[in-house]
């Protein structure tokens, strides 16, 4: 099966692909995946060569809400550090209530400026921890 690519360069456009989404709770195991032009969800794309990762569980009863906020401020840029994150993924798994939302970031990271989206993402969430996982330096040129 052929993965889907929705692009879009407005926000009309945005809201009309995402309204056709259907909630993340409901969602039966996929990826939904928002990233800026030309870059994919792939630690061998060169921007993510040195990069990282943060992901959260979102709770289920207020896993849509958290989505759709992330989602709004990532596209209205207002996320800190902003010009590190290169996108997300959205994943779901059968019989799994929660889904789970993971934060790329490019070869442009550092502590403080993943620091800053972690805190962002907590308050967001209401949270206290954040998974971050950053690539083993083999897969690093």
């Amino acid at each position: 099966m052929k993965p889907v690519c929705e692009k879009f360069t407005s926000v009309e456009e945005f809201w009309t692909i995402f309204e056709l989404l259907p909630p993340c709770d409901q969602l039966d195991a996929c990826n939904v995946c928002f990233f800026i032009k030309d870059v994919s969800p792939e630690w061998e794309d060169p921007i993510h060569q040195g990069g990282s990762t943060l992901t959260i569980d979102l709770p289920p009863k207020s896993g849509q809400s958290i989505w759709k906020n992330y989602l709004m401020d990532m596209i209205g840029h207002s996320i800190p550090n902003i010009e590190i994150i290169s996108g997300c993924v959205l994943k779901k798994r059968r019989k799994e209530k929660k889904a789970r939302l993971t934060i790329w970031m490019t070869r442009d990271v550092t502590e403080k400026t993943s620091g800053a989206v972690a805190r962002y993402l907590k308050d967001l969430c209401g949270i206290e921890a954040l998974e971050k996982k950053i690539p083993k330096k083999e897969s690093r040129p």
